[in-house]
């Protein structure tokens, strides 16, 4: 009888599990649905290292749309909970893809347009994720977001004078970056790594086009690349999991009653 109350004593005192705990744990059947992503990812990145330029360039167009097809595979084995969510991570995958193929051309204007694909893309990362923690109990922000913004100031501080013109779409630009990379780890540990590595390849792609000769780094096209598309490919699946989790936690009707779960 002791033991049994101090069981269940220990277990009022410990947190119960969330349904986004649950959500970092991609089962197989999710991950296959992202297994062309996976192999276009593969392919794009094999392209740059063996240095076929125009096949690099070719495959980078594939990549979000691939992505979002991915994803749309997924959400047919489970139906989420919160569709807006997904419709959020697609919307951010597309204007991905508008930024991908806007940064191909030269031009300062063209970077500037890109630019704002993508800063639309992090909003709409931003949204989802709103969204998923309203469905399941996010967390407080970690300590160790306020790295974030520390570096974010300390990168645009050692590129400002190769920043020229461009220091306030740059900023602001980044100031967004940073909020959606904090506001992932809210979520699971797949969101947070791939928020934290949007941050690491736009950091690098910043300091290799912004560095003023200062910065070399022979390997930075395919350190860039490869930061890039597992965040991408990450967050997809962290969203995608999340939704899918809260949908098979969510409290059915009792017998003898009318549905009283409360959809959101």
């Amino acid at each position: 009888m002791t033991d049994s109350l101090g069981a269940a004593a220990r277990a009022g005192r410990e947190p119960a599990p969330t349904d986004l705990d649950a959500a970092a744990r991609p089962g197989l059947p999710m991950l296959l649905a992202f297994l062309p992503y996976l192999l276009v990812a593969g392919l794009h990145l094999a392209c740059i290292a063996g240095g076929f330029d125009e096949a690099a360039r070719l495959s980078k167009y594939l990549l979000m749309p691939v992505l979002a097809g991915s994803v749309l595979v997924a959400v047919r084995l489970r139906r989420p909970a919160r569709p807006a969510a997904v419709a959020l991570l697609v919307a951010g995958i597309l204007a991905s893809w508008a930024g991908d193929s806007l940064l191909t051309f030269d031009g300062g204007v063209m970077f500037v347009v890109g630019l704002g694909a993508f800063l639309l893309a992090h909003v709409a990362y931003i949204a989802a994720f709103v969204v998923l923690g309203r469905g399941a109990r996010a967390r407080r922000l970690p300590p160790w977001t306020l790295l974030y913004p520390i570096a974010v100031v300390g990168l645009a501080i050692s590129l400002w004078t190769g920043l020229g013109s461009l220091v306030g779409p740059v900023l602001v630009y980044a100031g967004v970056l940073a909020t959606m990379a904090a506001m992932s780890a809210r979520l699971t540990p797949v969101l947070a790594a791939g928020g934290a590595l949007f941050l690491v390849s736009d950091s690098l792609l910043a300091l290799d086009r912004f560095g003023d000769g200062w910065y070399a780094f022979a390997l930075n096209g395919l350190v860039v690349m490869l930061t890039y598309t597992a965040a991408q490919g990450l967050i997809a699946i962290g969203v995608v999991q999340a939704a899918a989790n809260d949908a098979s936690a969510r409290p059915s009707a009792a017998p003898g009653r009318r549905g009283s779960a409360t959809v959101r």
